[in-house]
């Protein structure tokens, strides 16, 4: 459904592209139709369905572009305030209050995240599955599953920059055979300290190198 404003000023219904009288119609988002949405990310069961309905509730609560709940930073969120710091164009900052529900809804995303967090950690630290399915209260195996597969593909990660670190730092520091190369039948001159004298320093004032 879409809305026009009319040149009496009051606002007239319609469904067309644009007005008879040619202005365009300003779509509008009704709450049957945020509740619909709401009711579709909630059957998700997962935690794509609750940060969903947080972004929703956050959208419909200020009125946000879609640019300032994107560029969104933990510290531009106030919960004790129930407020959003909102990034404008032109360098435009304002404060906006959302409400109770858009606040749960925004504290369960950090909850769960925590959640993940705390099973992820505990995988790549090689705890038993069935402990954390016990402290997590699951009864599946496939949540644990999950986060295994990821802790198990960041060690591989971490293993695989370590060793690719290692290589390289063997590679810039030769070892003493590669530093000095031996040269037989040719005498090398030193100095007190074994640095090798080039050819145009006198070799009187050195000594045979070992």
């Amino acid at each position: 459904m879409a809305r026009r404003r009319r040149r009496d000023g009051h606002l007239a219904h319609g469904s067309g592209a644009a007005a008879e009288d040619g202005e365009e119609l300003i779509p509008v988002m009704r709450d049957e139709d945020t509740k619909k949405l709401l009711d579709f990310v909630r059957a998700k069961k997962d935690f794509s369905a609750i940060r969903d309905e947080a972004l929703i509730r956050l959208y419909y609560n200020t009125g946000a572009r879609l640019s300032e709940i994107g560029n969104l930073l933990l510290t531009d969120v106030d919960m004790n305030t129930q407020s959003v710091h909102l990034h404008g164009k032109g360098a435009k900052d304002r404060r906006v209050r959302f409400g109770a529900k858009t606040a749960r809804a925004m504290s369960h995303v950090h909850a769960h995240r925590w959640r993940h967090n705390f099973a992820h950690e505990w995988h790549k630290a090689g705890g038993d599955t069935g402990d954390l399915m016990l402290l997590l209260g699951w009864s599946s195996e496939d949540m644990p599953r999950h986060y295994g597969a990821s802790a198990a593909a960041e060690r591989a990660q971490e293993l695989q920059t370590s060793s690719a670190s290692a290589r390289t730092s063997d590679a810039m520091w030769p070892g003493p055979a590669e530093a000095q190369p031996a040269r037989a039948g040719i005498t090398v001159w030193c100095d007190r300290q074994g640095i090798e004298l080039s050819r145009d320093q006198e070799q009187g004032h050195g000594q045979v190198c070992a």
